[in-house]
């Protein structure tokens, strides 16, 4: 009976190690700062903006060990801006903790557009699903600035469109300079690496798939950066 109790506490102790639940963070920023919604910021081109709302798809994430090892969740994560515990998710490691790599995608999945009526984070009750032509809205913000020629200076990007020569979801791929050992993996997603790159004087409104949605969704890729 003792070795049987023996063999049981080993077992437990060698599941926990082995499964390792590494806490993902998404941290919304303004170059070194938090986003705080509504705060008017400037960036370094000295263009004045406020971010109101944010909201993204991030699908098809993995991790990378340093053994090779790699994890993936098949879930789709709704990150919000305005909903503090969609900025945290969970995801079991097995095997060695220290991280090399991540990848995701911002957006939904080609099938997820064409399945049907989904729910959970995909659910079209979220503002995040256009319609059947277009599919789900892969990225969104929304903001103001002095320098946009509309209401309320306002401007409002709405990213979409998952058929061919239309897509605006995109991969992106970051490595650690030294592997991650912490459990926690905290991607920081710097707002105004967009905002900067766009003429607000000029462009205040994309909200439908095509050429430009394409051209700012390859903008996107340069706004995540993980924290060492």
């Amino acid at each position: 009976m003792k070795r049987f109790l023996t063999l049981l506490l080993l077992c437990a102790v060698n599941k926990h190690f082995s499964q390792q639940l590494s806490n993902i963070v998404f941290q919304p920023m303004v170059g070194k700062n938090i986003l705080e919604p509504g705060k008017m910021y400037s960036s370094e081109r000295n263009r004045n903006f406020s971010v109101t709302a944010l909201k993204f798809f991030v699908s098809d994430f993995r991790v990378v060990l340093v053994n090779g090892t790699e994890i993936k969740s098949n879930d789709c994560w709704l990150i919000d801006l305005d909903e503090k515990a969609s900025l945290q998710r969970i995801m079991s490691i097995s095997g060695n903790p220290a991280i090399r790599s991540v990848y995701f995608k911002v957006g939904v999945l080609v099938e997820a557009n064409t399945a049907g009526a989904l729910s959970g984070d995909l659910d079209p009750s979220s503002g995040m699903y256009w319609s059947w032509q277009s599919g789900y809205i892969n990225f969104k913000i929304e903001g103001t600035s002095p320098v946009c020629k509309t209401h309320d200076n306002e401007f409002s990007f709405h990213l979409d469109g998952y058929k061919p020569n239309e897509q605006t979801a995109r991969q992106i791929d970051l490595h650690y300079l030294y592997p991650n050992t912490s459990g926690k993996i905290v991607l920081n997603i710097d707002v105004s690496k967009l905002l900067e790159n766009i003429d607000l004087s000029n462009k205040s409104t994309v909200n439908i798939p095509g050429a430009e949605a394409m051209q700012m969704a390859d903008l996107i890729t340069k706004i995540f950066m993980l924290s060492e």
